[in-house]
């Protein structure tokens, strides 16, 4: 564990498709191309010079969401098909039919992350006696529009949950990113931020939370990497992190 009270949550940023899944696929071609638009993209490099503790998933989502509820019934995004368990493209067209096996499989994952996730809090909290968690992902145009409808997206968003918000912090992020000038809103076209399960429960106060989801267009171009972009808003997110007192 790295000597830092923050956790840097990176849930979406990988492409690699485990063998259950790959069997499964019927639509490969749709599939290769929802991957491409709802991966996070680089959101682990972005934060790769961020001294502090990090968490990143090693699957795509597209096999196990760990930001979802697992209970369906508290997940809006169930009803949609993409769950902790995505059966469905963005377009509504199902994809797959999970087998009791393949569901069993994903939870067994599940658990293991957020099992990895509650320790490591729980040993923040008893160094430093507040854990701030950050939740990092990016976002692409065309998918809000599909999925939320949502138009006339920021740079920036900021998801916040009141219960576990710090709202210093908020501010400072806020500023920080205006001041380098990327437009920004709070909860739109995401809203919230992740908590660990355990202590979403406890509503224990001395975890906070806060969402950076950053518009793909910020540092990408026609699917790649903007290289000067890339290594300013590098620079941008590092700085922040290295000013969160």
């Amino acid at each position: 564990m790295i000597k830092s009270f923050i956790i840097i949550h990176i849930p979406h940023s990988s492409s690699k498709v485990p063998l259950i899944l790959k069997k499964q696929i019927k639509d490969k071609n749709t599939f290769i191309i929802e991957k491409k638009k709802l991966t996070d993209w680089y959101i682990d490099k972005l934060y790769k010079k961020c001294n502090t503790n990090k968490l990143i998933f090693k699957y795509t989502r597209f096999f196990c969401d760990v930001e979802r509820f697992k209970d369906e019934k508290k997940e809006p995004m169930a009803s949609k098909g993409m769950g902790v368990i995505y059966d469905t493209f963005s377009n509504k067209t199902k994809f797959l039919n999970p087998s009791a096996e393949y569901k069993e499989k994903v939870y067994k994952i599940y658990d293991k992350h957020h099992k990895k996730f509650d320790n490591l809090v729980c040993k923040i909290l008893k160094k430093y006696n507040k854990c701030l968690i950050i939740d990092a992902h990016s976002f692409a145009e065309e998918s809000v529009l599909t999925i939320n409808g949502a138009i006339n997206t920021p740079d920036i968003c900021i998801g916040i949950d009141k219960d576990f918000e710090d709202k210093k912090i908020t501010k400072l992020v806020v500023n920080h990113f205006k001041k380098n000038n990327f437009s920004i809103m709070i909860n739109y076209p995401y809203v919230g931020s992740i908590v660990p399960n355990k202590y979403y429960k406890l509503k224990d106060k001395r975890v906070k939370t806060i969402m950076i989801e950053i518009n793909k267009r910020v540092y990408m171009n026609n699917g790649k990497i903007d290289k000067d972009r890339f290594i300013h808003l590098k620079t941008v997110i590092t700085e922040l992190i290295n000013i969160i007192k």
